[in-house]
């Protein structure tokens, strides 16, 4: 289960608008919440700002 999709759609987000709020394309967005690439650290915690959740739980 990847809790980062899961948590993104709870909170009503598309992947276009955590791309854009991550200044990243929605292409690069796409590839990290599909574990084909990782996410760098800033990255990770800026995502768990924004959705208002725990990192470690966000990127378990």
């Amino acid at each position: 289960m990847n809790n980062l999709k899961v948590i993104r759609k709870s909170r009503r987000l598309t992947q276009k608008e955590m791309a854009n709020m991550l200044n990243m394309s929605t292409h690069t967005y796409i590839k990290k919440e599909k574990k084909l690439d990782a996410f760098k650290v800033y990255e990770a915690m800026k995502v768990a700002n924004i959705l208002e959740s725990d990192i470690n739980y966000i990127f378990k």
